[in-house]
C-alpha cells in the first residue's frame, strides 16, 4: 500500500487558503486511515459560500469533483500532481515538531482559560 504524500499537505493549504485575507475552508474527511487501501479518501471542501468540491485520493491518482458536477471530474497521477505543485503551489514554511508542540500547548492554555471563566 502507499502512503499519502508529504506533498497533499500542501495541496490543502492552496485549496483552503485561494488568499491570504480569505476566511478558511470548512474540510470534512470521510474516511481516515494511515495508507490508502482500496478505498478513496473523499475530502469535502466548502467555504463560505458554501460547497467548492469533493477531492478524492486513491493510490493511483487524485481526483477533483467541482460542486454541482455530477457527470466529469478532475482527475491526476500522483507525479503530474507532485510536478503541478512544485511548478505552481506556494512555498510555505514547515514548522518543526517542536514549534508545533508548543503552539498546541499553547492553544490548549488559552482554551483552558477561555473555557474556565
Amino acid at each position: 500500500m502507499i502512503g499519502i504524500p508529504k506533498c497533499v499537505e500542501c495541496m490543502f493549504h492552496c485549496l483552503i487558503h485561494k488568499k491570504r485575507n480569505i476566511n478558511m475552508a470548512d474540510v470534512s474527511i470521510r474516511q481516515l486511515d494511515a495508507t490508502i487501501s482500496n478505498k478513496d479518501v473523499e475530502i469535502e471542501i466548502k467555504d463560505s459560500s458554501g460547497k467548492l468540491g469533493t477531492l478524492l485520493i486513491s493510490r493511483g491518482n487524485i481526483e477533483w469533483v467541482p460542486s454541482g458536477n455530477y457527470v466529469n471530474k478532475k482527475r491526476l497521477r500522483w507525479k503530474k500532481f507532485a510536478d503541478l505543485m512544485i511548478e505552481n503551489g506556494r512555498d510555505v514554511q514547515i514548522a518543526s515538531p517542536a514549534k508545533k508542540k508548543a503552539k498546541s500547548a499553547k492553544k490548549a492554555i488559552k482554551s483552558k482559560n477561555h473555557n474556565g471563566r
